[in-house]
């Protein structure tokens, strides 16, 4: 993910990323996580934003797919 602020993502209640100090702009990685295409997958994200203008992008990448935002049509509300 790339914040401009504090942030910190769990996936299936496993903390990947955990960034809650001010960080303008800084990308966060997570340690490569193994993902089973067509599974859908508990996401929590956590963002702390102290200033205006909050800007928040979660990303994904394969051994397949370059680096890119994760797009609205992957993600679920919470059922």
């Amino acid at each position: 993910m790339i914040a401009d602020e504090g942030a910190r993502l769990w996936i299936d209640g496993n903390l990947v990323i955990d960034a809650r100090k001010d960080a303008s702009g800084e990308k966060r990685e997570s340690p490569p996580i193994e993902l089973v295409a067509g599974r859908k997958y508990d996401l929590k994200l956590e963002y702390h934003e102290s200033q205006e203008k909050a800007r928040i992008q979660l990303l994904w990448s394969s051994p397949s797919t370059s680096r890119d935002v994760v797009p609205h049509s992957r993600l679920y509300p919470n059922q």
